[in-house]
């Protein structure tokens, strides 16, 4: 959640520095400069003033949004919007494709940019992704459903995590991808996140482990 200083930096996570808490300036320091100050009456003697940022970190440029009297009387501005702002990036195993890892810091960009359908898509399809770097697309007609149920018969994901996964992950992205338009709200990306996070963790964080579990069971993972 960004925060704001006596000085009007802004402390907030940066999408551009993959996520990292970064400053956020105003203005250039040597110079006393803003970079650009918009303001917007709201009637009832408020203001909502629009002002331009950058990180210090990547240099992005970032808007920040605030609300304040027309008459000023010495208070600080309320902070009422940042954007972008990430929301923290979820740590991901070593091992994992890099194109699965590109894929799920991609459903991370779309949350956070609030584009939450386009977000649980991109969740669905690192599940499948998995599934199929693990040996679970074995046969022409193998769809998404049973890839999950065969990866809990086999062991390698438990059956709470086969709940979630089905729940979660791969209705949502269904919803998306074939059925009716409906809005997809932050908490269920945050929740298709999460899972499809834990679904990894389940494949590489004991990479060796489950590799021998993949082959005893028939699987041919990547």
């Amino acid at each position: 959640m960004a925060t704001m200083n006596d000085h009007g930096h802004i402390v907030a996570n940066c999408p551009t520095c993959s996520g990292a808490l970064t400053s956020f300036l105003i203005g250039d320091a040597q110079r006393g400069s803003m970079y650009g100050e918009i303001y917007r009456p709201l009637g009832d003697g408020m203001l909502e003033v629009y002002r331009l940022a950058r990180c210090t970190g990547c240099g992005s440029g970032a808007l920040i949004t605030l609300l304040q009297s027309s008459q000023y009387d010495g208070g600080a501005p309320d902070l009422i919007d940042f954007y972008p702002e990430a929301e923290g990036r979820l740590e991901i195993p070593d091992g994992v494709p890099e194109g699965i890892v590109r894929e799920f810091r991609e459903g991370e960009e779309c949350g956070e940019a609030k584009c939450y359908r386009a977000a649980a898509a991109m969740f669905r399809s690192v599940l499948d992704k998995t599934l199929r770097a693990n040996g679970y697309k074995e046969k022409r007609g193998t769809n998404l459903e049973q890839q999950i149920d065969a990866a809990a018969r086999d062991g390698v994901i438990t059956a709470a995590r086969q709940k979630r996964a089905h729940e979660e992950i791969r209705v949502l992205g269904n919803d998306v991808l074939h059925e009716e338009w409906r809005e997809v709200t932050a908490e269920d990306v945050r929740a298709a996140r999460q899972y499809a996070q834990r679904v990894l963790e389940d494949f590489y964080d004991d990479r060796p482990s489950v590799v021998a579990l993949l082959r005893e069971k028939g699987r041919t993972p990547d």
